[in-house]
């Protein structure tokens, strides 16, 4: 973790969890804000949105949205957290939409062939995921389904489906 202008940061991960803790007394909406976009400034994405409303827990929900330049400027929106201040301190994370994460296996089944693709999966916690993916075969025109898990506690989306 680094520290900047008051602030413990976590580095940024592009498709999975990013997070920060604030060590002075509640910090504000505006705070955190800017400090989700300077994270992802730091990591060199461009173009970042980040739009928070308060929880009645005093915490906040939403989400940040940014252009990622070195993949052809793709645009990703990831959800974001903010835990309730608890002795001044607060922390947010941010990580994938469950849509998303689907779409990521949709798209890769498609890239090998499979036709009528479609994925769904549920949130075990902020980095496991479970679900299936079903598609026809291309050469059979048979209806597969496969289990699906995407795991992403080492910073990455990474998926994986079998029957």
């Amino acid at each position: 973790m680094k520290r900047i202008a008051g602030l413990t940061a976590a580095a940024a991960m592009a498709l999975a969890l990013t997070g920060c803790e604030f060590s002075f007394g509640g910090p504000s909406q505006e705070s955190i804000e800017q400090s989700i976009i300077e994270n992802y400034e730091g990591e060199g994405y461009e173009n970042i949105a980040v739009s928070l409303e308060e929880t009645e827990e005093g915490g906040y929900i939403g989400e940040v949205e940014y252009t990622v330049p070195q993949q052809n400027d793709i645009q990703r929106t990831l959800e974001c957290s903010v835990e309730p201040a608890v002795d001044g301190e607060a922390s947010w994370r941010c990580y994938p939409r469950v849509n998303d994460l689907a779409q990521l296996i949709v798209d890769g089944y498609e890239e090998r062939g499979a036709q009528g693709v479609y994925a769904e999966l549920t949130s075990d916690s902020d980095t496991s995921y479970t679900g299936y993916v079903e598609y026809n075969d291309p050469q059979t025109g048979q209806r597969n389904r496969h289990d699906c898990t995407v795991d992403l506690s080492d910073g990455d989306a990474n998926w994986r489906c079998a029957p």
